[in-house]
């Protein structure tokens, strides 16, 4: 069979209803596999950040030779950014008993 006559059938194949629901939903899979794969790139890549602006915010806090104003003001990001962690962590644990899902 030449590649002439292969695409030929292929593209009529995809014509049919069950074929394109086939294909419809493979790529959906595909897509939401490709999106997770992302989102869990773009989190590591926060955490890599966030972690290295958590270490120079506290850098300069505890640098006795930085203006008081900059300590005091990396100071507040530092407490900031663990209160916010906390909420997270408060809002992840409610969200798995309410699915049934505490590790505790």
């Amino acid at each position: 069979m030449s590649v002439g006559v292969f695409s030929y059938h292929a593209h009529t194949l995809t014509k049919t209803r069950h074929a394109k629901q086939k294909l419809e939903r493979h790529n959906t899979a595909r897509h939401k596999h490709t999106n997770k794969l992302r989102a869990a790139k773009l989190c590591t890549r926060l955490q890599v950040d966030a972690s290295e602006a958590a270490r120079v915010l506290r850098e300069i806090a505890t640098d006795v030779k930085a203006k008081s104003s900059a300590r005091v003001s990396a100071a507040k990001g530092i407490l900031d950014f663990a209160s916010r962690a906390f909420e997270l962590d408060e809002i992840i644990e409610r969200i798995e008993r309410s699915n049934g899902r505490s590790d505790g």
